[in-house]
């Protein structure tokens, strides 16, 4: 006996977006403690792992922190030289909200192949079942 799955020919999230980061389960338990430990300064981390050759998947094995100088408001990473397996970076917004400040957009998210902002604050449906919001390009 045999049966059919029905395949998703389009799919509004996917086609609203230009990739897909995948992140590990206890890379993300970890990435949550830390947003939920440390909610007066922002903090930042690099994420490591592989890119496809057209840059639209990302996946991430584990995480570094970088040397910081971490506020109330923003967070400045200091000047350094990636390593290939660099992909991307993280940083938190604790309570603010997942949204790049124009700050962010400006003077943060241009240093790395992508980027993420997370948020304690939950205004989502999604953010309640995930326990945090987040922003990426």
């Amino acid at each position: 006996m045999g049966f059919i799955i029905p395949q998703v020919e389009t799919c509004p999230v996917l086609r609203g977006s230009r990739g897909i980061i995948y992140i590990p389960l206890d890379v993300l338990g970890q990435l949550k403690s830390a947003l939920y430990e440390e909610k007066s300064n922002e903090w930042a981390v690099l994420l490591h792992g592989t890119r496809s050759p057209d840059g639209r998947e990302v996946h991430v094995t584990h995480l570094s922190v970088p040397t910081q100088v971490r506020e109330c408001a923003e967070v400045t990473v200091a000047q350094l030289r990636l390593s290939p397996d660099v992909v991307g970076v993280v940083h938190s917004h604790h309570t603010m909200g997942a949204y790049f400040s124009a700050k962010d957009v400006t003077n943060f998210n241009r240093k790395f192949p992508c980027s993420i902002v997370l948020s304690s604050k939950l205004a989502t449906h999604e953010g309640q079942v995930l326990g945090l919001e987040y922003e990426a390009v």
